[in-house]
């Protein structure tokens, strides 16, 4: 009979080995425990983080803090349909200004023959008198070159005396004192020789800004009238535009040109030959002078119209393409010193505010006071204060420590 032995643990160390084994199960855990028990200092860590934001936002609140005030002036409509008169002294409070250009278009024609033509050049001189007293011209007065080329005026004029040292002006048409192409001269100065050897040699004097042109003599091709009529009619056509465009330019920026305020002229030149004596150009001069106002004093005027409660703050005008001018005569000449119009059509007067003056009244103030600052003035139509942090009730003592920004009022018209 064959046996198998294995091995039998006595009671007494099977008991030992379950104890050492549960043993090691507590040493385990306990171990297990130990290992742990580093992690509860976390738990300070989110009040750490949470103290750290509030540091944060607390100094943000204070480099983001400041003192904003947001201003919407006053405006209103004006529908107008009234006389107004402007002055031509620049002192006045409605003053005028009046500015001009020429332009020369030309076109080659064909010629119907030919003929023999003499024609005096033509054009216009400035006369300017430095003395204390008005200067009379006769008719037939020379105007007289460096080069010798005389021109003479066909009407007799009154030159304005001098102000202080500011010459009296008058522009004057002139004429070639003999026909030929010599006599198209561009800018120049004249003197006087009537006036040579007397003491008025130097006190009246005169300069042309402007060509002198029709000078010729000699054979040129012959056009038909027809043919010139239509011609002329189309360099006129022409002309409008780039006088238009050349009119603005001569605007400063702190004026305004309304619709109705510039006229135009035109003058036939006489015909240029070229080299084709069966060819001619013809030749178109469109000069335009306007009649402009500074933006400032214009739209006084019209709040003046607009409102008896008006008392001179400075205003602005929003939406000038709607005024239409009608002069009640004429367009004004540098002679002129007043002119009688009528202003149609509507715009928005929009009060100005000077954003120093506002900060400089409010600085120092309670939120309350400033309020109540702000209210006072007639060109604000309302205001509103940002103080932060949100605990501040009183704006800096430092005016250039208040931003104040001027909010544009909602229009629609055109500028």
């Amino acid at each position: 009979m064959r046996r198998t032995l294995e091995d039998i643990i006595p009671p007494s160390r099977r008991h030992n080995v379950g104890d050492a084994k549960e043993h090691d199960n507590i040493e385990t855990a306990q171990t297990s425990t130990a290992y742990r028990l580093p992690h509860r200092h976390f738990a300070y860590v989110p009040a750490l983080i949470a103290l750290i934001i509030i540091g944060l936002s607390i100094g943000a609140l204070f480099i983001f803090s400041g003192s904003k005030v947001e201003i919407e002036p006053m405006s209103a409509a004006a529908n107008l349909d009234g006389s107004f008169t402007a002055s031509a002294s620049t002192t006045s409070t409605f003053p005028f200004a009046i500015v001009s250009v020429e332009k020369l278009a030309s076109q080659t024609v064909t010629g119907n023959g030919t003929n023999t033509v003499h024609t005096i050049a033509k054009g216009k001189i400035t006369v300017y008198n430095t003395r204390a007293r008005v200067q009379k011209l006769i008719t037939k007065t020379r105007f007289e070159t460096k080069s010798g080329l005389v021109f003479k005026i066909n009407t007799p004029i009154v030159v304005p005396a001098a102000h202080g040292i500011i010459p009296g002006t008058i522009t004057v048409s002139v004429y070639a004192a003999q026909p030929g192409a010599q006599y198209n001269i561009g800018p120049s100065s004249f003197n006087l020789p009537g006036l040579a050897g007397t003491s008025l040699a130097s006190d009246i004097y005169g300069r042309s800004t402007t060509l002198m042109s029709g000078g010729f003599s000699g054979t040129q091709a012959e056009v038909s009238s027809a043919v010139e009529s239509a011609t002329r009619t189309k360099l006129r056509t022409a002309l409008v535009q780039d006088l238009m465009n050349a009119i603005k330019t001569q605007v400063p920026s702190d004026y305004v040109l309304l619709n109705g305020a510039a006229t135009t002229t035109y003058t036939d030149l006489p015909n240029q030959t070229t080299t084709n004596t069966n060819m001619a150009n013809l030749r178109e001069q469109g000069t335009m002078t306007a009649v402009i106002f500074p933006m400032s004093s214009l739209a006084k005027a019209v709040a003046g119209a607009i409102s008896g409660a008006y008392s001179g703050q400075p205003v602005t005008l929003v939406g000038t393409r709607n005024l239409t001018l009608t002069p009640a005569d004429t367009l004004p000449t540098a002679r002129d010193k007043s002119f009688y119009f009528t202003l149609s059509g509507n715009t928005t007067v929009v009060w100005s505010i000077n954003p120093n003056r506002i900060a400089t009244a409010i600085a120092g103030k309670t939120l309350d006071q400033a309020r109540t600052v702000i209210k006072g003035f007639p060109e604000i139509k309302r205001g509103y204060i940002t103080l932060r942090p949100f605990w501040k009730t009183t704006l800096p003592n430092d005016p250039s420590q208040i931003s104040v920004v001027i909010n544009k009022p909602q229009i629609s018209t055109e500028n």
